[in-house]
């Protein structure tokens, strides 16, 4: 849920630790015009990737390195859908000032931003 944690979203991890999945109990995004106003995340600012970016850097550091790693990159997709909570279909049936593409857009440009830093 890294993903979409910066979004100003809130999550449930409580059933998690039973085996069970993490669930997006409130987005910012619930009407069609609140694409609009999706921002541009900064590396800077998206706390919740760099707290699974240190976690990834403290194990790696456990294991001197000799591990490999392969991060996920999420389709921007894929995060849209989390961030719609089952609304995204009919949100881009009605995308006819574009705010779904440009949203997808923004959501593009700051995974593909996360992705290009490197650990130290």
């Amino acid at each position: 849920m890294y993903a979409v944690e910066d979004y100003n979203t809130e999550i449930d991890f409580s059933e998690v630790a039973k085996g069970g999945v993490a669930k997006v109990i409130k987005t910012p995004i619930n009407a069609y015009e609140d694409w609009s106003n999706l921002p541009l995340l900064e590396l800077e600012t998206a706390s919740a990737l760099q707290r699974e970016l240190d976690h990834l850097e403290h194990l790696l550091n456990l294991v001197d390195g000799e591990a490999p790693v392969i991060m996920t990159v999420f389709s921007p997709l894929t995060t849209a859908a989390k961030l719609a909570k089952g609304r995204l279909i009919n949100h881009l049936k009605q995308d006819e000032h574009g705010y779904i593409h440009q949203a997808l857009d923004r959501i593009s440009e700051s995974t593909a931003r996360w992705h290009i830093k490197p650990l130290s």
